[in-house]
């Protein structure tokens, strides 16, 4: 109900239940309505990720794909290159199994299609640390409250040179 994105480790029981009490729309619900709410979310969610998926161009698809990919690796911790080396041929290796033709030159030209060298798995990684970092810094410019931080052992005015 608060459509705010959280982080998969703030997804623990305790942690979630936190954040339902501490935003109204949600705490007022009983756990009955609660569950219709994250039901009705998760069907609005479907019925977009099916609409932006259909209205995607082949090399927006491609390229989404490449996110993805990016971030599992980085997920997972892997070396990037594990996109050519890895991902690709497994790919490729699913295409020869499974019959259809429509499917087989779909998936191939896909495969052909996709950028998952080291280069572009670094460029990817960077764009979302890059996105992730300024929705944080909005996060901060729309906040009302404000703080400051001070730390004493980098305070060098008390100290007087000999």
């Amino acid at each position: 109900m608060c459509s705010k994105e959280i982080a998969e480790e703030s997804l623990t029981p305790n942690k979630l239940l936190r954040h339902m009490n501490t935003h109204k729309d949600v705490a007022s619900l009983t756990d009955e309505g609660r569950k219709l709410v994250f039901k009705h979310r998760f069907e609005q969610l479907t019925k977009f990720q099916t609409f932006l998926r259909q209205t995607l161009t082949k090399k927006q698809q491609l390229e989404l794909f490449s996110y993805k990919a990016a971030y599992i690796l980085a997920r997972e911790k892997r070396p990037y290159v594990e996109g050519e080396v890895i991902i690709k041929p497994v790919l490729e290796s699913f295409v020869e199994i499974f019959e259809g033709e429509v499917f087989q030159k779909t998936v191939r030209d896909a495969i052909t299609g996709v950028a998952l060298s080291n280069n572009t798995i670094t460029r990817r990684i960077e764009s979302m640390g890059m996105d992730l970092r300024e929705q944080i810094y909005e996060d901060f410019r729309s906040s009302p409250y404000t703080a400051s931080a001070i730390n004493e052992s980098t305070d060098i005015t008390s100290k007087h040179s000999c």
